[in-house]
Formats: structure tokens, C-alpha cells, sequence
């Protein structure tokens, strides 16, 4: 698949390297440190070039857009954004588990610093 970014350089996107997909669009690895979510054909996207330089200004803390992909037409069809493997995550609910924590070692401690990420994120977004 060939997309384009905002200079007009073509990018390839290898989509035997599809990651995910979703309601949206579907993920494909660029590289061990990148990933391009490219939008379903039916779905009109909610981000646009202003839109990226505002989510710029977040942390790092937050997974976002690094740059828009376009078709030939000029039309965004998708974005970059930092690779994040998802095999090493776990679901927020596990904290609520004992046996998780207990198997994690999720001492109260990680439970506060969770907490105060979650806290400072949302006071940030």
C-alpha cells in the first residue's frame, strides 16, 4: 500500500505486517519503533494537521499521532505513532485482582504510582 506525508514523499506500507484492526482501521508495523493506523475506507477521520500539533504538546505519557498520511488525492488516510507492544501490557482491571497482583508483584506502592500517572494524565489531557 502507498500512502503519502505531507512533503509528497511516498511511504510503503507493508500489509503483511498488519498488527491489529479495529473499528477504525487497521494497524501494520513500519519499523521495531513505529506503527501506521491506516483508516477504513468508510471512516472519516477526526484529526487533521492542527489537531496532530496540538496532541504534539502532550507527554510522552500518552500515545499519539507523530505524523498524517494522505492518499494521492490529499486526503488523510491514516497516521504514525509509536510502536507499543501490547504483549507486555496488562489491563487496568488487573489491579483489582489480588491473585494479578500478587503473581505481578503489584505492591501498593505500583499501585499509587499507577494511580498518580492516571491523576496527571487526565489533569494533562
Amino acid at each position: 500500500m502507498k500512502v503519502y506525508d505531507k512533503s509528497g514523499a511516498e511511504i510503503t506500507i507493508n500489509t503483511n505486517k498488519e498488527l491489529g484492526s479495529g473499528g477504525e482501521g487497521i494497524i501494520y508495523e513500519l519499523s521495531k519503533k513505529l506503527v501506521a493506523k491506516i483508516y477504513h475506507p468508510h471512516i472519516k477521520p477526526a484529526i487533521n494537521q492542527q489537531f496532530l500539533i496540538e496532541l504534539s504538546k502532550l507527554s510522552k505519557r500518552f500515545i499519539k499521532p507523530i505524523d498524517l498520511f494522505y492518499n494521492k488525492s490529499k486526503a488523510i488516510v491514516g497516521f504514525s505513532m509509536d510502536y507499543l507492544d501490547m504483549h507486555s501490557l496488562h489491563p487496568f482491571t488487573d489491579l483489582f485482582s489480588k491473585a494479578t497482583c500478587n503473581q505481578y508483584n503489584y505492591g501498593d506502592k505500583f499501585k499509587q504510582t499507577v494511580l498518580n500517572s492516571l491523576i496527571d494524565g487526565v489533569e494533562e489531557a
